[in-house]
């Protein structure tokens, strides 16, 4: 700022010049070096044609099933799920979440999930607990049992003194009495009842101990429909057109 301002005084039109741009001539070029660029997916302008498909090592063009690789068997009916977008009933105001020594944190995560219609409305019909296989303690268990008590009660505050109990078991560095992230807590919370939704059903799930175990690849459960997605990349080899696509689950857009 102050080498503007003394150019400024020694030019005052320096600052209030325009910067005038002009279309390029030609392509621009890779900088000349000793190391061999190749452009891989070269433009329209370096072509003069779009790519319109993408083709296979043969050279013909991929069939339209082997675009993309086919997405999870769902778990859950996402037909369902979509049923349960809204409330059922009109609900009041349910109760607060006491401060257990500076966790108010987990109790915002806590609020937010008691309160999204179709994993209440879930919660509240024991869907999860009534098929339950998780050995030990279950994560998702546990909120259900949370929520069915927060709509049911007429208390003014609750006391999750359950779950607090467990947070080295949602995230092993969490300590007791410590502030944490709530984004933190709820992408480790929502792991865990990934994995207790998926146990025994898909070849992954959880640890006897609630922590750990082999994440779901093969499902697409209630908790991935609504707090996940899976992110597809494509990789064409420049010289052959050869393609390979590949579909990642993520549960971790929230």
């Amino acid at each position: 700022m102050w080498d503007d301002v003394a150019a400024a005084a020694v030019d005052p039109d320096i600052l209030s010049r325009r910067v005038r741009f002009v279309p390029a001539r030609r392509a621009s070029q890779p900088a000349a070096t000793s190391a061999l660029v190749r452009v891989l997916n070269p433009g329209v302008a370096s072509t003069g044609k779009a790519r319109s498909d993408v083709r296979n090592g043969d050279g013909g063009a991929l069939p339209a099933s082997q675009s993309a690789p086919a997405g999870p068997a769902p778990l859950f009916p996402p037909e369902r799920l979509l049923g349960m977008l809204g409330w059922s009933s009109v609900r009041g105001a349910g109760p607060g979440l006491s401060n257990l020594g500076q966790t108010c944190f987990m109790n915002a995560a806590l609020q937010a999930l008691a309160h999204l219609p179709p994993l209440a409305q879930l919660c509240l019909s024991r869907h999860h607990s009534r098929g339950c296989r998780v050995l030990g303690w279950c994560a998702y268990c546990e909120l259900e049992a949370l929520i069915v008590e927060l709509h049911g009660s007429a208390a003014r505050s609750l006391a999750p003194t359950a779950m607090a109990g467990k947070l080295r078991l949602i995230a092993r560095h969490f300590r007791p009495d410590r502030p944490q992230d709530a984004h933190e807590f709820l992408l480790g919370l929502l792991s865990r009842m990934r994995s207790a939704a998926a146990e025994g059903k898909c070849g992954g799930g959880g640890a006897a101990d609630g922590v750990g175990g082999a994440e779901p690849k093969c499902c697409s459960s209630e908790v991935d429909q609504l707090f996940g997605g899976s992110l597809v990349s494509t990789l064409t080899c420049g010289v052959c057109g050869g393609s390979t696509t590949a579909r990642e689950l993520s549960a971790g857009l929230c």
